[in-house]
């Protein structure tokens, strides 16, 4: 299986990590064969009934057998609450 990841800014998780350790986690996925592509912004999601590519606005057409999106995070505080923080 060939994976993507597509990131809008200049490195991942840019609101939760610095641009060093943004740079660790690319190069940790990349070592697990997964291709990330930053300051990446999509502008179509090509197929008619599924999606088939993606396409890039930039003008790159990526091919695609599935799409997952996510936006922002949902920090788990559990551990914060029962600890009484």
């Amino acid at each position: 299986m060939d994976v993507t990841v597509l990131h809008l800014m200049g490195h991942l998780m840019e609101r939760q990590l610095d641009e060093a350790a943004g740079y660790l986690l690319r190069k940790d996925l990349e070592a697990r064969g997964i291709t990330v592509k930053t300051q990446a912004s999509t502008k179509a999601i090509l197929g008619e009934d599924r999606a088939r590519a993606v396409l890039l606005e930039s003008g790159e057409t990526l091919g695609a057998d599935l799409v997952v999106m996510a936006v922002g995070i949902r920090p788990e505080t559990r551990l914060a609450t029962d600890a009484h923080l």
